[in-house]
């Protein structure tokens, strides 16, 4: 690679870095000036720190300078991992999860951050592209664990008049990306078997979810001292 090449790759690199440290001295200005606790000044900083790896650069600037249909190519090769192994998109046609992933909004958690509570209203799921999370029933009992390529919260955005129905916490850094169900319905206006499918799907799992709920109530009931 010719030596200008990487001269310019590392004036780029200490370019990007630069920008980064100094969003974080404006973060740091702004908590002092708020005065945040010691404990949630780190909190933020390990969430600036995750979300940029200490490289800042704007993906709003870079996605108003591209047409659409290059923003949904790029969306798709980010996603086309994670896609493969959820099956809540089987079935759904290409074209369809193009324009689904297009209203994809990535979040990062850190751990012990609350995702979803049992029992509140949801409008959206969540798709963990990596980390891993707890699954707490409406009673605190530990349910499950669930990690890269699993999905969550997909009865909110099927059936609107059901509450949570359970605790979603992240156990480390989480990057998920989230659906809200008014964009999703669109999404399905004319692929009415694909989303009886999903329907179908989601029923089950919301069936199976009671049913571990009713179980551990049992099991509570004849042994108070079982948590």
């Amino acid at each position: 690679m010719p030596a200008v090449v990487l001269l310019d790759r590392y004036h780029l690199y200490k370019s990007v870095e630069t920008k980064f440290y100094s969003m974080i001295s404006q973060v740091d200005a702004f908590m002092e000036i708020h005065h945040f606790p010691i404990k949630l000044q780190k909190k933020v900083h390990q969430y600036y720190k995750y979300k940029y790896r200490l490289r800042y650069f704007d993906e709003s600037r870079f996605d108003d300078n591209i047409s659409e249909s290059l923003q949904t190519e790029i969306r798709y090769h980010q996603l086309r991992t994670l896609v493969k192994n959820i099956t809540f998109f089987d079935g759904v046609p290409l074209e369809v999860l193009e324009r689904v992933f297009i209203h994809l909004k990535k979040e990062i958690y850190l751990p012990q951050d609350v995702i979803i509570r049992a029992g509140a209203k949801g409008d959206s799921m969540f798709f963990i592209s990596s980390g891993t999370v707890a699954v707490f029933s409406p009673t605190g009992k530990e349910v499950c664990h669930l990690s890269d390529g699993d999905y969550f919260g997909e009865i909110a955005i099927v059936f609107p008049n059901e509450k949570t129905t359970a605790t979603i916490i992240a156990l480390e850094i989480c990057e998920v990306y989230r659906l809200d169900r008014k964009p999703f319905k669109q999404c399905m206006e004319k692929q009415e078997d694909v989303y009886k499918k999903i329907q179908k799907e989601a029923k089950r799992r919301l069936k199976e979810t009671h049913q571990i709920h009713r179980r551990q109530i049992l099991v509570t009931s004849k042994n108070p001292k079982v948590s």
